[in-house]
């Protein structure tokens, strides 16, 4: 992708001027985006290879586009598809031949992605059966109206930030156990609904039991969300190497 940036920069140099006159406010604005803090840290430089293909593939306008999606497929492949350069290598300016054929090739070997949606949709059942075992906690009249309030609204804070849920759901990459889960938090919403609301409470724990025994069995397999940070903080040195190894480079090369 970015061989593809640097292809356009080098040849048009219409774009090669838009670049540099919106530069600072492409900078500004990717920094809004990306950043929670404007704090300075030590692994900003490590990026997140979907996002940056993503960026640099708006940039070129050879990005995958909602509105063009016009089936079920279509919105799995944009929103499941992962951010590899070669899903953007399909149509446009930079399009492959055959390109498409790889990547539905990859789509059917991956079960046409039903485990990404499973996962999706358990994060959701997740969400569904906490809500039933608060409001039933409150008609039962084992809380008060408060706690049903402060809960929900918690519920809803969890929900919106895309910490708690996500996090857990995205814990454990085992297919196998994506689909059981799946069914089995299924069985915990409607254990939820017909029966005491306390019911929930073991279900929920044996949940929690078994994943975390499968994380400790698979720990290939126990990724945490997005990146490893453990792993991410041994590249915390890595750009002052970097500097320091390039200037020597460029040093030896001035001198030459």
């Amino acid at each position: 992708m970015q061989a593809l940036l640097i292809h356009k920069t080098i040849s048009y140099d219409k774009f090669k001027n838009d670049i540099y006159k919106t530069l600072d406010q492409r900078i500004e604005d990717y920094n809004i985006t990306h950043y929670p803090s404007d704090k300075q840290y030590p692994s900003d430089h490590l990026v997140f290879y979907g996002f940056f293909t993503e960026e640099i593939a708006r940039v070129l306008n050879i990005n995958l586009k909602l509105k063009d999606c016009k089936s079920f497929k279509d919105y799995k492949m944009y929103f499941l598809f992962p951010n590899d350069a070669f899903k953007y290598r399909q149509r446009g300016e930079y399009k492959v031949e055959k390109c498409d054929k790889l990547v539905e090739y990859i789509y059917k070997e991956h079960m046409n992605f039903s485990v990404f949606v499973y996962i999706i949709l358990a994060r959701r059942l997740y969400v569904i059966s906490f809500l039933i075992f608060f409001v039933k906690l409150y008609i039962v009249g084992y809380v008060g109206l408060p706690f049903l309030v402060i809960s929900l609204l918690g519920l809803y804070l969890i929900n919106l930030l895309s910490v708690l849920f996500a996090f857990y759901t995205f814990s454990l990459f085992l297919t196998w156990f994506t689909y059981v889960r799946f069914f089995y938090l299924v069985l915990c919403v409607a254990a939820t609904l017909i029966f005491n609301p306390l019911i929930f409470i073991p279900l929920m724990a044996i949940d929690f039991i078994w994943t975390f025994v499968l994380r400790q069995i698979n720990p290939s397999r126990a990724r945490l969300y997005f990146n490893d940070l453990k792993i991410k903080r041994r590249y915390t040195g890595f750009f002052k190497q970097y500097l320091k190894a390039f200037r020597k480079v460029r040093l030896n090369n001035f001198e030459n």
